[in-house]
């Protein structure tokens, strides 16, 4: 199961993983439709997840059962992502 922090807050406020120029949500609907788009639902889970309260570090992804955090993840790391978990 991946979780991924969608936390979105306004401009100005604390950055989140999903606010301005932080891609948490477009992490998430990558993650979702490759797991779709490949028919591995009954083999991993992506939800998104509400603050992990490590906004500094991210957008950030938690992995459960392994409870690993991974931090600043970016576009970039999709394929890495995918290729260590799914």
């Amino acid at each position: 199961m991946l979780f991924v922090c969608t936390n979105a807050r306004k401009p100005g406020e604390r950055i989140s993983c999903a606010g301005e120029g932080r891609c948490g949500e477009e992490l998430l609907q990558k993650l979702k439709t490759y797991v779709k788009t490949h028919r591995l639902e009954n083999q991993v889970r992506v939800a998104k997840s509400g603050c992990q309260e490590k906004c500094e570090m991210g957008p950030n992804v938690i992995l459960l059962p392994q409870n690993e955090l991974l931090s600043d993840v970016s576009m970039d790391n999709l394929n890495e992502i995918i290729e260590t978990y799914f």
